[in-house]
């Protein structure tokens, strides 16, 4: 017996034990919010389409900023953002079937790379720069974010954290609204409220404390 490598596989096991654990206790977090349906296609995503049996039709490219896809044989795009890889895997197949094209496609999808999920942090932060969500986590609580980011400068004005976000209305149209969030209090346990969440596409501004 090799023993050497039945205490490797005993290490492996609890290893993985340990990361499944973590896991579940980082989606069990209030300060971390995962989309229950797992992951869905966002803008910019590249994608790799396959149809079992039709080698011809398979297709690679990017979601575009309207959210679809070119497909071969079938005209003009289709819109596949939102979606988690299974539904659009449907959704694809029903298209073809629509068309005529295949009676019964078997779809498969396959995310080749992940759009990055950013929020800009600047000032009186440790690090300033775009902070990268884990792609399959939709937003953040502020603490979580400063936190993971490295937290603060040491001369940063913690008590006034201002989160600028682009809201878009119904109509299309895009505004601006700014937050001012004290995190100092937060920190210290003193504010007995829900997390503030931070989405990608925020921005997170401290400035310098005036001593």
């Amino acid at each position: 017996m090799n023993y050497k490598s039945v205490n490797l596989s005993i290490l492996s096991f609890v290893a993985l034990g340990i990361l499944q654990i973590l896991w579940g206790q980082a989606r069990q977090s209030t300060g971390v919010l995962f989309d229950p349906g797992g992951y869905r296609l966002g803008y910019g995503d590249e994608v790799q389409i396959m149809v079992f049996g039709e080698p011809e039709v398979t297709t690679a490219g990017k979601i575009s900023r309207k959210g679809t896809i070119r497909l071969v044989y079938i005209t003009g795009d289709v819109p596949i953002v939102g979606l988690t890889a299974k539904e659009a895997e449907a959704f694809i197949s029903k298209q073809y079937y629509e068309h005529r094209i295949y009676r019964k496609a078997h779809v498969l999808l396959k995310i080749t790379k992940y759009s990055a999920k950013e929020v800009m942090v600047t000032g009186k932060f440790a690090q300033t720069g775009p902070f990268v969500f884990p792609p399959e986590v939709e937003a953040m609580d502020i603490l979580e974010v400063i936190t993971r980011n490295g937290g603060f400068a040491e001369a940063a004005k913690t008590s006034e954290v201002k989160v600028t976000r682009v809201v878009h209305d119904k109509n299309g149209s895009n505004k601006k609204e700014v937050y001012t969030v004290d995190v100092k209090a937060r920190m210290e346990g003193d504010v007995e409220s829900k997390p503030f969440m931070i989405y990608p596409g925020d921005t997170l501004f401290v400035r310098e404390k005036l001593i």
